[in-house]
């Protein structure tokens, strides 16, 4: 089923180590890109979540996370 108002986009990022900034800068894009709206990141480890939700300054959203219930609420009432 496609959504109207809805992108789908993927990226890949090679290297080790360090890729937070590298990943940081592709949402940041995607911000400028997009001003009004929201922007879903999917990360495969919740470390990289949390540490992709910080240097963004913005929040988490993972299985085990103790603001989750807050985030669903937030998605919900903002669309």
């Amino acid at each position: 089923m496609s959504r109207i108002k809805i992108g789908y986009g993927t990226v890949w990022i090679e290297g080790q180590g360090k890729v937070i900034p590298q990943y940081a800068a592709v949402v940041e894009k995607a911000f400028a890109k997009y001003p009004v709206g929201k922007v879903v990141v999917y990360c495969n480890m919740v470390n990289m979540t949390k540490d992709l939700a910080q240097a963004l300054n913005c929040r988490a959203f993972y299985h085990d996370a103790e603001e989750k219930m807050w985030i669903l609420q937030w998605f919900r009432i903002e669309g």
